[in-house]
């Protein structure tokens, strides 16, 4: 297997979150773990369902139903989401009625119904998932709206459907959005009034080499091109302004790409810097790093990301293990979901801007893990006093040090008294503070170093009897847990 094909596939898990728990779409939100949110579950005849208090979501149905009506409404709540599996390998499935409520269908939500004929896509629905449909072999009716746009990589694959419509052209496209070019071979021009290449549209097509994009085209999503060996030449238009991640990763072009600089570059979006190394300042005619970006460049030490970039992507630098410290600038407006995850090195991370927005996730900077296997942050983030970077450092419990502070010691879990260890005097100091906090107070860093067990929910006596686990080998580190 190839290094990258091994980082990609985690990456994908890693958006995924099943390196968590499992995942669902937020109507209007960008997809979250279902850890971040509370849920009952619930069964309504054939199907099972998690009512999330504002929406509801069927996980599972009866593999042996043969018809089914999703409702509308369960428990008085709307149904938005058919979820991840839910109806996979429902052989005998050749009805289902989908309720109008719904915004998404999950990663292989339907997948390998092999008897389902046709299914018609609600109004409503903004999102198909990976696989979705994949294995439907006599799916050969599918009814969609001329809203929807966003379909998830192999959404239709394998399903009669999708067969028909490649007989018909090699360019199978939904509402504008080209989907599908599996079948196209050698120099190929996309048609012009495409105004979207689809996630994985051309993903694995060993047989193009040179590709035309027309102007139309403003987005190509992930994996679009990747994994395009043959792929030498390629037009891009200068009116994208997207471009998902590994969109044309593991192709000629990008290797090409590589050699003249470990910074690719497209209109403005860095695309790639998996071939840098040592310590990198960002080029300053990049406005946007894309998703996954960096991930997996084991030689990144730190990296200054200048002015001129305005947003850092998702799994931006996930897996650059070497990574020590990065400095974002004051005109950076966004990090995104898991921007620094896994960078078991890094001790760092200065923002500038006191307005960036940052991933609200425990996991958009990621460097350790708790004794529970929960992943945490132990360095400092540095920032403006009073900035999104402080608010999101006191949630999560980081280390948060003004912008320019020198000399901040790195984090010791459990040293509640600033000697740079974990002893007894640590179980003393926590106690006595849990007992009257005015007698015995503890400084704001000393706080973040107690704050062992259910790490974010403050110093209580149970954090020092996590200390005094720890000091007698009863768990193996700390902190023990996460409150998030």
């Amino acid at each position: 297997m190839k290094l990258t094909k091994f980082f990609a596939g985690a990456a994908a898990l890693i958006i995924a979150g099943t390196f968590l728990s499992g995942q669902h779409t937020v109507p209007g939100y960008s997809s979250v773990s279902a850890a971040d949110e509370s849920f009952t579950e619930g069964v309504s005849g054939a199907l099972s369902y998690k009512n999330y208090g504002s929406y509801a979501v069927i996980s599972d149905c009866d593999e042996s139903v043969s018809e089914v009506t999703v409702p509308d409404y369960i428990d008085g709540i709307p149904v938005t989401e058919i979820g991840s599996r839910a109806f996979s390998n429902c052989l005998a499935l050749t009805s289902v009625k989908l309720p109008e409520t719904l915004t998404a269908i999950g990663d292989y939500a339907f997948s390998k119904c092999i008897s389902l004929p046709s299914v018609t896509i609600p109004a409503a629905t903004e999102k198909i998932g990976d696989y979705a449909f994949t294995g439907c072999s006599k799916l050969g009716t599918i009814n969609i709206t001329d809203k929807l746009t966003d379909f998830g990589h192999k959404s239709f694959n394998d399903t009669a459907w999708l067969y028909a419509r490649r007989s018909e052209s090699p360019f199978v496209t939904v509402n504008n959005i080209l989907i599908d070019g599996l079948t196209c071979t050698n120099e190929i021009t996309i048609p012009d009034g495409i105004t979207a290449i689809g996630t994985g549209a051309f993903y694995d097509n060993s047989s193009i080499s040179r590709v035309v994009i027309p102007d139309s085209v403003t987005s190509v999503g992930a994996k679009a091109f990747q994994y395009c060996e043959r792929l030498a030449e390629i037009k891009i238009p200068s009116g994208i302004s997207e471009i998902g991640m590994d969109a044309l990763s593991d192709t000629q072009w990008i290797n090409n790409q590589q050699k003249i600089s470990p910074f690719v570059i497209v209109n403005g979006i860095l695309i790639d810097g998996k071939e840098c190394s040592g310590s990198i300042t960002i080029p300053d005619n990049v406005t946007k790093i894309a998703d996954g970006a960096f991930m997996g460049c084991q030689s990144l030490v730190s990296v200054n990301i200048p002015n001129s970039v305005r947003s850092i992507g998702e799994c931006v630098f996930v897996f650059c293990s070497k990574l020590v410290s990065a400095e974002i600038s004051e005109n950076t407006e966004s990090i995104g979901r898991r921007a620094f995850y896994w960078c078991m090195n890094l001790e760092s991370v200065t923002i500038k801007n006191p307005d960036c927005v940052i991933y609200d996730s425990l996991d958009t900077f990621q460097n350790d893990f708790c004794n529970s296997g929960k992943e945490f942050f132990s360095g400092t983030i540095y920032g403006i006093e009073n900035s999104t970077a402080q608010v999101y450092a006191d949630k999560y419990c980081c280390f948060f040090a003004v912008a320019g502070t020198e000399n901040v010691p790195k984090m010791v879990c459990g040293d509640a008294d600033g000697d740079g260890k974990t002893g007894i005097s640590d179980v003393v100091a926590v106690m006595s503070y849990a007992k009257n906090k005015a007698v015995y107070p503890l400084s704001y860093e000393a706080l973040k170093r107690a704050d062992v067990f259910k790490r974010g929910d403050g110093v209580t006596i149970a954090d020092a009897l996590s200390i005094r686990k720890k000091l007698a080998q009863k768990i193996e580190k700390l902190p023990e847990s996460h409150l998030y």
